[in-house]
């Protein structure tokens, strides 16, 4: 599955805005050019802290598909908390 179609498939799925995943992608990676910031240990293609992915399940941030459900179920945690 191409990244377009895992981020439309996720997005549907957490009943996120369509292209969300892709903005997400191109800001925090670059879409996938820059895999690691070394200032602050962020890693993968969604740019996940080494604590975030843990609390999210996320075994290998640089595995897109893990990397991007992770970031998909992130967001529709943070839009239920924002809507209590």
């Amino acid at each position: 599955m191409n990244p377009q179609e895992l981020f439309a498939t996720l997005e549907q799925k957490y009943q996120l805005p369509q292209g969300y995943l892709a903005r997400v992608y191109q800001a925090e990676s670059s879409g996938g050019k820059n895999l690691y910031n070394e200032d602050s240990g962020a890693a993968g293609p969604f740019q996940f802290m080494p604590r975030t992915a843990q609390s999210m399940g996320l075994k290998d941030p640089y595995d897109l598909t893990q990397s991007a459900e992770a970031a998909a179920r992130l967001a529709a945690q943070n839009r239920a908390y924002l809507q209590k």
